[in-house]
């Protein structure tokens, strides 16, 4: 089986539309990698009948030198793949033919800085380590919505739950509401209060372009009639994430943004998505505050180099 990669303009492709629909997340979706076409690329994985994997990387230059890396706001590569063979031998070995394939493909570009993850499925890079690549762990919450919300909701750590409670004794109200430009506002606020770099037109892409009633959801935390704190996931029928959030500082309270994402992950339970992913963070601040919502802890995995 000869592979080869083949560049593809998937926003606009109903073949990749089927494609990303039944093998990739929410990040396969033609919507998403239409907002990031200004800076990124698709590609194929393929033979000669039959597409086997797809990924989108982001392709912007920094002096000059071209940088391969996740798309923005997004957790890895747009990662999907699928299985054509049925032995579990020759599906190791299209696989390994598939990472000698992306190699070859990176290499190619010189001077060049690679730096991007896969999603949690993918656990054999072996090929990428041979070849003198950096392959390091990084590390997401998960958390499983087949469960009853009784049993999700028995799993938040106790400090989480008392901020919760007295924010709700405290008279702040929670309530999902699509409002994109109110979370812009939230996320913008946070973003510089913590001197944090952003891309401002790719938010204002995701929260008014991409996102609706069918791929997401925004919970607003209210006190004293104005809001306090928002949460937006993004979903497909496979998994959640929860990809934004955000504060003011005024008026502010430890359980207005819990609540938040409490409510998010009902909502996505009660729509039946199998799972809510927190997209990681390698921030000990964000990844002790993440931990308290109960989920397990999932690695993923990271390629870096340089090819000079």
């Amino acid at each position: 089986m000869s592979l080869r990669i083949e560049k593809i303009d998937a926003p606009h492709s109903p073949q990749y539309a089927e494609w990303a629909a039944q093998n990739g997340d929410i990040f396969s979706d033609p919507k998403w990698i239409q907002i990031q076409t200004e800076t990124s690329s698709t590609y194929v994985i393929r033979d000669d009948s039959n597409w086997l994997g797809c990924f989108t990387i982001n392709q912007e230059r920094k002096w000059g030198i071209p940088l391969f890396r996740n798309p923005h706001f997004t957790p890895h590569i747009c990662w999907s793949w699928n299985h054509i063979a049925n032995k579990t031998a020759s599906q190791n070995n299209s696989w390994k033919s598939a990472m000698e394939l992306m190699i070859d493909f990176f290499k190619n570009q010189k001077l060049s800085k690679i730096e991007f993850s896969f999603p949690t499925p993918v656990v054999d890079l072996q090929n990428f380590v041979w070849q003198g690549f950096q392959v390091q762990p990084k590390y997401t919450y998960q958390i499983d919505l087949t469960s009853s919300f009784e049993n999700i909701s028995s799993q938040i750590s106790s400090s989480h739950r008392n901020h919760f409670n007295k924010a709700k004794k405290d008279g702040v109200q929670w309530v999902i509401q699509h409002d994109p430009q109110e979370m812009e506002r939230l996320v913008t606020a946070t973003f510089n209060r913590k001197n944090k770099k952003y891309h401002s037109i790719y938010l204002h892409k995701i929260l008014h372009e991409f996102c609706n009633a069918d791929n997401s959801l925004m919970c607003m935390a209210m006190f004293e009639g104005k809001v306090i704190a928002g949460a937006t996931a993004i979903f497909n029928a496979k998994k959640a994430y929860l990809l934004l959030s955000g504060y003011i500082e005024e008026n502010k309270h430890g359980g207005a943004g819990i609540g938040c994402v409490i409510q998010l992950i009902e909502s996505c339970q009660k729509r039946l998505i199998p799972v809510f992913d927190f997209e990681g963070s390698m921030l000990p601040e964000v990844e002790v505050y993440f931990r308290g919502f109960g989920g397990e802890i999932k690695p993923y995995l990271s390629i870096n180099k340089k090819i000079l």
